[in-house]
């Protein structure tokens, strides 16, 4: 089974002033696990996700 999450998206982690939203399909085991270490790290599960992200593009951006 899938599922959609709703997640903020910008270009930092201030969540206060994102203004742009994407939504993305997960199954519900997936989402578990990002809530699980989103709640270790003390983050919300989509300031985790965007944490992520941004770390990633930052690599792929060194690597070119």
């Amino acid at each position: 089974m899938m599922q959609c999450g709703m997640m903020l998206v910008k270009g930092g982690l201030d969540m206060a002033k994102t203004d742009t939203q994407i939504s993305i399909r997960m199954t519900s085991e997936f989402k578990a696990e990002l809530e699980a270490q989103a709640q270790k790290e003390r983050r919300s599960v989509a300031n985790l996700v965007l944490k992520v992200m941004e770390e990633y593009l930052e690599a792929q951006n060194k690597s070119e």
